[in-house]
């Protein structure tokens, strides 16, 4: 009897299991799913059997080709594009002149088979199709018989009012050659959506047949656990390794001093750990790894995977050579896919999926699929949280953070802005969603500036306003706090605990509601314009951006002023609008550091306190001390809530962390002292900055004594006069690298004193590796 077997699919629903292999390899029980599909049709008689494939062909044909021998054939027919079920059998089966029968790759089964063969022929049917009673309908095709046997209609996963019976189309077949002539040649055509409709239209005899056999289709994650169980419990005609006391072991069982609660397989070479309890509805594939007091219960360990010390794998799937290191966590659903590394202490949340060889940081939580990049270290980090646009940053993922922000006790009244692109405003859709579903009062502002958000919710009194920015490839969503300050570090924390544990209130309709404030970018506007217009009026200078946004708010003020656009002075503002750089009038490179000390510079000579960004040049503070001032420095995050006077500083420093606003501020100072820019420049006293970036998740108190710095109390970094000039080492908020900047009078020295620094951060004195 002849047999073809379909397994092309690419089973998409069974990912990240299918990313490495086509789903017919998937193992259960250390034999991939087609292989017992394969004993099954030889058992029954079948010795004529063609394997359709095309996603990972190669993978099957390997497989297959030991079944092949004296008495039996099977080949593999390899599709060379899409031709649906019914035509890539006919591509397999043109040649037969005789019934066969068509059965699934990626099923589990015990019908007999020889006794469908035999029905389909003593009633003389054209296709005859197996069918199973189901309990839900709506995950099946469904077939309804009359009172005959015959098909009289079918149904594609119906809902429950629409389900006309309860009879599931199990995807098995046998069809008379003469059919294939109704199967069009190289078109896409399905036996369900194509064939079938057409054979009851033309009167064909269209049959089914009932089986009460075990059948279950592996369509997805829950029923290839679901069948992993029924072998395990005996509900499907398996034959399976040898059993002692409920425990199926294909070399004994290992050893060691540890707990077994059946039923559970054990493959070959594996080990368990002391202590380690494993079991009910377990399996342990060849070469499997579990360390000491681990907890393994419903779950698929794959070949060759480790499992670290006190780890708890609970309904998971580990995929083939995982690694998971001590203390971490697998919960129901979960399914980690072939070759990840699991760094320590981390959590993979219900039904998350990570997709292969992804690399875990330590302590992650992971509540969202991972599917591109890395998970973060921590929700917020130094920029923000940031990563690839609808995958690392999708819908779902600003959806569940407006849940988490509307639920904290700084979201009650908040703003949400983005810019002007598509991606960020599908995000932002999805974010307001989110925060209407948490009961926040929101201040929608619309398109705008990264860099205008401080300002709008400072003006506001907003306790926390929202940004997102968006292209194609990458995303970031911006939080702000207080003023436009960076998020307070207890709030930040009280965020990401909400959020990787999904601890959301729901709002009840009244508490929420969305307030239209993008006029406010006219108010933004007057404020700046009133701070410097009175000097600018009539004066000559360009400003550009990459941002199209900056660039109209630019050219508005131009017109209300009257400026005159010429080639230098030249300002090139980034896409944030949080930094600029700028050439003078004769052309001379101006960096953002100097533009931030002039303008300091002027309001300390005015008699003003002044807030800048840490990282500022240290000689504003040389300066300000001179003249009896005060400066602020402020962080990506404080720790503590920051002073009356620090927030009224900030809000009159704005240009010290807007560049559209610097650069007004620094043009204003020009054109009232009637000085221009070179000569504001030569006028400050000579300092150079180099920094760099190093690699290194310590603790800054580890720098501290390899250093010899002491930390500041209101600083996020250290801090220390060489003699030669200033050295700052502060750690990026994720932890894991150190920003050192040097500043001295001459760039050598900077240089000098940058290079010593690394050399001691990465010398054997400090452990880069320990967090």
């Amino acid at each position: 009897m002849k047999a073809v077997v379909m397994a092309g699919g690419e089973g998409t629903r069974l990912r990240p299991l299918t990313c490495t292999s086509p789903k017919p390899m998937i193992n259960m029980l250390d034999k991939p799913v087609i292989g017992y599909i394969i004993e099954l049709l030889t058992e029954n008689g079948f010795d004529d059997i063609a394997v359709t494939v095309r996603y990972k062909a190669e993978d099957i044909e390997n497989y297959v080709s030991r079944y092949e021998n004296e008495k039996i054939s099977v080949r593999c027919i390899e599709e060379t594009r899409v031709l649906g079920t019914a035509g890539s059998v006919k591509n397999a089966a043109k040649s037969w002149e005789e019934p066969f029968l068509v059965i699934s790759g990626d099923c589990i089964t015990d019908c007999d088979l020889a006794k469908v063969m035999l029905y389909h022929k003593s009633i003389t049917a054209d296709v005859t199709i197996v069918c199973k009673s189901v309990e839900d309908p709506s995950e099946y095709g469904t077939v309804s018989l009359d009172r005959s046997g015959r098909v009289d209609s079918f149904c594609e996963k119906p809902d429950w009012s629409h389900a006309s019976s309860l009879l599931a189309n199990t995807g098995i077949y046998v069809i008379n050659p003469s059919v294939l002539d109704m199967i069009p040649d190289n078109v896409l055509f399905d036996f369900a959506a194509h064939l079938f409709p057409e054979m009851m239209n033309s009167e064909k005899k269209l049959f089914g047949y009932n089986t009460t056999a075990y059948w279950c289709d592996m369509g997805d994650l829950k029923s290839y656990r679901m069948c992993v169980k029924d072998i395990m419990n005996h509900k499907v005609d398996i034959k399976l390794p040898e059993t002692k006391n409920g425990v199926y072991t294909v070399a004994g069982f290992p050893d060691g001093d540890y707990e077994i609660i059946p039923p559970v397989y054990i493959g070959k070479n594996v080990r368990i750990g002391k202590n380690s309890v494993i079991g009910p509805f377990t399996v342990l594939e060849n070469n499997v790894e579990i360390s000491e007091n681990s907890r393994i219960k419903k779950s698929v360990i794959k070949r060759n995977a480790s499992v670290g010390c006190n780890c708890d794998i609970i309904g998971a799937v580990i995929g083939e050579r995982c690694v998971l290191k001590d203390n971490n966590i697998c919960l129901e659903g979960s399914c980690i896919g072939d070759g990840c590394l699991i760094e320590g202490s981390s959590t993979v949340s219900n039904n998350v999926c990570v997709w292969p060889e992804k690399h875990i940081p330590y302590r992650s939580v992971l509540t969202d699929h991972l599917r591109d990049g890395m998970t973060e270290y921590d929700l917020i980090g130094e920029n923000g949280i940031t990563g690839n646009t609808f995958s690392e940053i999708s819908c779902e993922k600003c959806c569940r953070l407006g849940e988490a922000v509307a639920s904290s006790s700084f979201g009650k009244c908040m703003g949400v802005g983005y810019d002007s692109s598509k991606e960020s405003k599908a995000l932002a859709m999805a974010l307001l969603s989110g925060l209407i579903s948490g009961g926040s009062r929101i201040s929608d502002f619309g398109e705008c500036f990264e860099s205008q958000m401080g300002f709008f919710v400072s003006f506001c009194s907003l306790s926390c306003g929202i940004y997102i920015t968006a292209d194609t490839k990458k995303a970031s969503v911006r939080i702000f706090g207080q003023h436009g300050l960076p998020l307070y570090r207890k709030y930040e924390r009280e965020l990401e605990s909400r959020y990787k544990r999904s601890d959301f209130r729901r709002g009840n309709g009244a508490d929420n509601g969305i307030t239209d404030m993008s006029r406010i970018s006219e108010i933004y506007e007057g404020s700046l314009l009133s701070a410097c217009g009175e000097f600018l009026t009539g004066s000559a200078f360009s400003v550009r951006s990459g941002n199209p946004l900056i660039n109209s708010f630019v050219n508005k003020c131009f017109a209300l002023l009257g400026c005159k656009s010429q080639a230098l002075p030249y300002f090139e503002i980034d896409y944030s609008g949080r930094k600029v750089t700028a050439k003078d009038e004769n052309g001379r490179f101006v960096s953002n550091e100097v533009l931030l000390v002039i303008a300091g510079y002027d309001e300390i000579n005015s008699g003003k306190d002044i807030a800048v960004p840490f990282e500022a040049p240290v000689c504003i503070d040389s300066f300000a001390s001179d003249k009896n001032r005060r400066v602020y420095r402020i962080g990506y995050s404080s720790m503590e809530e920051y002073s009356e006077n620090v927030y009224r500083c900030v809000r009159k420093s704005s240009w010290a962390f807007d560049a559209v606003a610097l650069v007004f501020r620094v043009m204003g100072i020009s054109a009232g002292k009637n000085i221009p820019l070179s000569r504001l420049v030569d006028e400050l006293p000579e300092f150079n900055i180099v920094s760099r970036t190093v690699f290194s998740p310590s603790a800054l108190s580890k720098l501290a004594s390899a250093l010899n710095i002491r930390a500041g109390a209101d600083t996020q970094g250290l801090r220390k006069n060489t003699g030669e000039g200033f050295i700052t080492v502060t750690r990026t908020g994720a932890g894991r690298l150190i920003r050192i900047i040097a500043e001295a009078k001459n760039i050598e020295a900077a240089k000098e004193i940058c290079a010593d620094a690394e050399k001691k951060i990465n010398g054997d004195t400090i452990d880069i590796f320990h967090n």
